[in-house]
């Protein structure tokens, strides 16, 4: 890991004061936060990768659409939208979204952890309020 900036490491989920030697124990996570948050804003007329190619990202994702996610600078709200989605499925954010079971609820949590994480506040309750509308919606 040594060589490795705080970003890239953040990126990885992994905390910076232990692998960057400029800021080994001088960052709190909130800072850390800060700094990812502003530096990852994407820019004006910003098209991710994902919009290009579609299939590539809902069928079956390959490590090369997992790493252009993971250094996509819309991470963060990539990851706030695919928790705020009912029925969300494919790779969002870098991390894949079975279909069902507790893969999925797994999934989801690591997607609402890197919203909070990249400064994307998640409602509370916002997600369950969103499908129990829609089951009523489909219902009537």
């Amino acid at each position: 890991m040594a060589g490795l900036c705080c970003i890239t490491v953040a990126l990885r989920l992994e905390s910076c004061h232990r692998w960057c030697s400029p800021h080994r124990g001088r960052l709190r996570r909130n800072e850390v936060t800060s700094t990812i948050a502003a530096g990852t804003v994407p820019p004006r007329g910003f098209v991710p990768p994902c919009a290009a190619d579609p299939e590539r990202w809902t069928t079956h994702p390959d490590e090369g659409a997992k790493a252009l996610c993971r250094s996509c600078p819309a991470r963060w709200l990539c990851a706030r939208e695919a928790w705020e989605t009912p029925g969300a499925q494919g790779l969002w954010a870098g991390v894949e979204i079975p279909e069902s079971g507790r893969g999925r609820d797994f999934a989801l949590r690591k997607l609402r952890s890197l919203a909070e994480f990249g400064g994307m506040p998640v409602r509370p309750g916002y997600r369950s309020r969103r499908i129990a509308a829609l089951a009523s919606m489909l219902a009537s």
